[in-house]
Parts: structure tokens; C-alpha cells; sequence
């Protein structure tokens, strides 16, 4: 079944509770964490490597979960160390955000941060606050097809600006290459009726900063969910049992081609020529006659464009309408 793999966050402040004496205690279902960096890893199918590093200055303390890449922070942290930290790593990517950003009402003259909890003291400090208090959400796009979504509060205090972090996710957009095709037959251990085993690899496809995404990795001739990278499907060809090797210049016969999903949704808060500036200063993107073309690894897509407008309806609340623009992206 297809899936629409797209990410929305509010950022709301965690306070600190005068009555626990718990500091390292964090939301449900998370495990409290102490490090300096946080590390992103992409597994391809073949292989997992580190693509990506948030490094700190020092050590800081969040919870990881159950849900992979995704980093819960209380106000735990020296809060101004904390801060200036994630100020620098918000002005490296300046150039690729789209924010989004809401009044908090809910906060008063003064926020309770930390000085630097310990495991049985908040070490609490009353931080005043000039003039509004922001939750943020900023969608961050890395030039190596990464994309980060950051929630956190922000104020100023003695005219200095305060980011208070709460929530950090990464998240990639793929596109599935073809590497192994095996013909099961009939009465195979998945299914009674013919049955075809696909393999994958993955590749990582580059998005602007906030896009929606939804691949044509799975279709409705599905028999076995098996991951990310293999499927087995319903063989509408009747096809000898057996493992079929990729097509070459050598072997034309009885094999198969190397073929590539595609994929498409809506690019919010941008212009189609905002998308193709994007795309032109990060991966060399192009006009190949009619055709704009952009690359990435080795990888050379193609991209459809139109501007559109996306309208949400909710119970009992009067529908919303956005500009967006939607896309079709394929393997040129």
C-alpha cells in the first residue's frame, strides 16, 4: 500500500516540575541519553554508513525512542550553551529552511529553564522574557539529500535570542533500485499462486526542505510485505522458476533490467522557480530541452512540475487552502 512519508511537528516548550526530583526522567516510551554529537545513519540495503553529524560543543543530555532518528529534549541543558549551539547549526543551513511559526500564548514573563541539571536537581533558573515567546517548526534540507525537522521555543531575553530545543528528526525520501529478480512458481512458501521475489536497493533522493512524498515502491499485485528491500509479488506471466541475472551487453536473454521507482507529491512554501533554483545550485540541475534534470549520486532525475493549491478539511473547523506545488520525480 502506498504511504504519504511526510512529517509535521509543533514545537511546545517542556517546563521544568517543581515537584519532581527526576531531571533524567523523560517522556514515556524514551530512553535518557548523555552525548555530544548526534549521528544519522542510512542503510541502503547493502550497506549502512554514517552520513550525518550534529556535533555540540559539549555534552547534552536527551531521549532517544523506540521510533528511529528522532531526538526528544527536555530543559534539562545549560540553557544558553544549549542555545548558542543550536543557533550555529540553524545559521549553517539558513540559505534551505521553511519555518513555521506559532505565538505561544501560554507563557508568561518569565520561562524556568536550566543552568545544567544533575540527576537529582534541576538547578533552575527564571529567565525573563522580552516581549512574545515562538514555537517553531523548520524544515531543513542538507545537501546530501538529508532532511532535518526541528521544533524548539525561541525568545528573547535582554535582547539576546533564546532557542530552546524539544524535538529533532531526520528523514530521507528514496527511490528503489531493482537488483535481484526470483521466480518462485506456484505453492511457494509465501503463496499458493505464482509468486515473483524482488530485490532493492535504495537511493536517497534529495527534497526540498518541506515535501511531501509518496513512492510507487509497493503496488496492489502485493503478496508479502518483507521491508524496505524485498517484496514478493503475484506473477501475472507465468515465468520459469529460477534466479535471473541483470541484463548486459553480454546477456540479453532471460534476465532482467535495471529499472527505478518513482515518486511524487507536494512541495510546500516554494515557488516552482524557488524549486528549481534549489535544485540548480545543489545538484547542478538543468534544462535538457524541454526536460529540467537534476543529479545526485551518479544519479541523474528528472523532475514534473505544477503549481497547485492543497485544501484540508477537518471536523467540525472550516477547511484551510495553500499554495503548494506538486511534482513527479523519475530516473532520467
Amino acid at each position: 500500500m502506498k504511504k504519504i512519508l511526510f512529517v509535521f511537528m509543533m514545537a511546545l516548550i517542556t517546563v521544568l516540575s517543581a515537584c519532581s526530583s527526576q531531571p533524567f526522567v523523560g517522556p514515556a516510551g524514551t530512553v535518557f541519553t548523555e552525548d555530544d554529537r548526534i549521528e544519522f545513519y542510512y542503510d541502503n540495503g547493502d550497506t549502512k554508513a554514517k552520513i550525518y553529524e550534529l556535533r555540540f560543543s559539549q555534552n547534552y543530555y536527551f531521549f532517544t525512542s523506540d521510533l528511529p532518528n528522532n531526538y526528544d529534549f527536555t530543559a534539562i541543558n545549560d540553557y544558553k550553551a544549549i542555545s548558542d549551539d543550536f543557533k550555529a547549526f540553524l545559521d549553517t543551513y539558513k540559505d534551505y529552511i521553511v519555518r513555521e511559526i506559532y505565538v505561544n500564548e501560554s507563557v508568561g514573563d518569565t520561562i524556568t529553564l536550566s543552568n545544567g541539571a544533575s540527576s537529582t536537581n534541576f538547578n533552575s533558573v527564571d529567565v525573563s522574557v522580552d516581549g512574545k515567546v515562538w514555537d517553531v517548526d523548520d524544515y531543513i534540507a542538507v545537501e546530501n539529500g538529508v532532511r532535518i525537522v526541528f521544533s524548539y521555543t525561541e525568545f528573547y531575553h535582554n535582547e539576546e535570542l533564546i532557542i530552546v530545543p524539544f524535538h529533532l528528526a531526520f528523514i530521507t525520501a528514496d527511490i528503489h533500485e531493482l537488483t535481484g529478480v526470483t521466480y518462485l512458481g506456484d505453492n511457494n512458501e509465501y503463496s499458493h499462486d505464482n509468486a515473483v521475489y524482488y530485490s532493492y536497493m535504495t537511493h536517497i533522493l534529495p527534497l526540498p526542505p518541506k515535501s511531501g512524498f509518496l513512492s510507487t515502491y509497493t503496488d496492489g499485485n502485493e503478496i508479502e510485505d518483507l521491508g524496505f528491500f524485498n517484496r514478493v509479488v503475484l506473477d501475472l506471466s507465468n515465468h520459469p522458476v529460477g534466479v535471473m541475472e541483470n541484463c548486459s551487453i553480454t546477456l540479453t536473454e532471460n534476465c532482467f533490467e535495471t529499472s527505478y521507482t518513482s515518486a511524487s507529491g507536494y512541495i510546500y512554501d516554494m515557488t516552482i522557480s524557488e524549486v528549481i533554483t534549489f535544485y540548480t545550485d545543489l545538484y547542478d540541475g538543468n534544462y535538457i530541452g524541454d526536460d529540467f534534470v537534476f543529479e545526485y549520486d551518479g544519479i541523474q532525475y528528472m523532475i514534473v512540475m505544477e503549481s497547485s493549491v492543497l485544501c484540508a478539511d477537518f471536523e467540525n473547523t472550516a477547511g484551510t487552502c495553500e499554495d503548494v506545488v506538486t511534482y513527479d520525480i523519475s530516473v532520467y
